[in-house]
């Protein structure tokens, strides 16, 4: 089932409070075969004051040509500052305390990554260097485990400034930048796990008390399914909202059927409004000239929503919902796992 795929990814993420409420665009880093560099700016706080003043001084010349962009300039303003800062832990997140050559503390057991903040004029801008849980720095600059530390680029920025950004990181680290596109196939495993995660730590409870929290956590669930030509040259997408009472409903038929939620879902979207979801295993009801036209595009319920055109979110919210019934941590894990699973899909050799 889906959530096999998820747990048995060869990466582990950690859910930093700074991830959330921001709707996030993902880019897949490739880094020289060689490099050290990831674990340079991970384990020396010299360094990355070094790459903030070199980005500041960058971001802070004039440009001018096809690189100008005079109305994201005029809007921010002059930049001020320039920050490189370890992703920290918050005073819900727990583990081992491990000190580097100067003195630097890092989370043995939380997820690596670097907080890059623009601080403009008027407003300031985040991006974020991500990586998989490091227990300890790879053994040698060859390791294979060098060039896999910080695979994801999450950005919160105007076009203008992620065009500056990018060339700087490439001049800078040599390294290579792409759009992070999800499969359809994630975005759905993604949604199963999570559902899966919730219930699996509520089936102790009653139905009447584990329904309240999964309404509550998860609320309505939205899918959207895109088209293109020439199954649907002027329709693009259709939006199927199913109400939270449904959904709990689902879920339950679900875990009682061992079916995965998304077959159940599929079956019921069809017998109501006679809507199709393309997932594998109804590949036998597909035609190889219709399926590639019809997929998943977008998956958006209270506690997240990822899109396959690489946009990503997390909610507090969901969170403070879970902590009611203690089951906080529960959530946290879920958020990690979707985080492990783009993580995983960023390391993959671009297809």
């Amino acid at each position: 089932m889906a959530k096999e795929v998820a747990l048995r990814s060869p990466v582990q993420a950690h859910d930093f409070l700074c991830l959330y409420d921001v709707s996030w665009t993902l880019h897949r880093l490739q880094w020289p075969s060689l490099s050290n560099r990831p674990h340079s700016l991970l384990s020396s706080s010299r360094s990355r004051a070094n790459r903030a003043r070199q980005l500041r001084d960058f971001l802070h010349i004039n440009l001018t040509g096809e690189e100008a962009d005079n109305t994201f300039d005029e809007k921010a303003g002059a930049i001020q500052e320039c920050s490189w800062d370890l992703l920290e832990a918050s005073d819900r997140e727990e583990g081992a305390i491990l000190l580097d050559n100067e003195g630097l503390r890092i989370a043995e057991e939380l997820g690596s990554g670097i907080l890059i903040s623009l601080n403009y004029d008027t407003v300031t801008y985040k991006v974020i260097l991500y990586g998989p849980t490091q227990s300890q720095p790879p053994i040698s600059t060859a390791s294979s485990r060098s060039t896999t530390m910080l695979p994801l680029l999450l950005t919160k920025t105007p076009v203008a400034l992620s065009k500056r950004l990018f060339t700087f990181l490439l001049d800078t680290f040599d390294v290579r930048i792409s759009p992070l596109k999800l499969p359809q196939s994630l975005l759905h495993s993604t949604l199963e796990s999570y559902i899966e995660m919730l219930y699996r730590n509520t089936v102790s409870m009653s139905i009447a008390r584990r329904s309240a929290f999964l309404k509550g956590a998860l609320k309505d669930i939205k899918i959207s399914l895109s088209f293109s030509a020439p199954i649907s040259p002027h329709l693009r997408t259709i939006d199927a909202d199913i109400p939270a009472d449904t959904v709990c409903n689902l879920i339950e038929a679900s875990m009682s059927s061992k079916t995965a939620f998304m077959q159940v879902l599929s079956v019921h979207l069809e017998h109501h409004t006679g809507m199709h979801l393309p997932l594998a295993a109804n590949e036998d009801r597909q035609t190889k000239e219709v399926e590639p036209y019809i997929r998943i595009s977008k998956v958006v319920c209270h506690v997240f929503a990822l899109s396959g055109d690489g946009r990503f979110k997390i909610v507090e919210r969901a969170y403070s919902v879970a902590e009611v019934e203690n089951l906080g941590n529960v959530v946290r894990e879920a958020n990690a796992m979707i985080l492990s699973s783009l993580l995983a899909e960023a390391i993959k050799a671009p297809g």
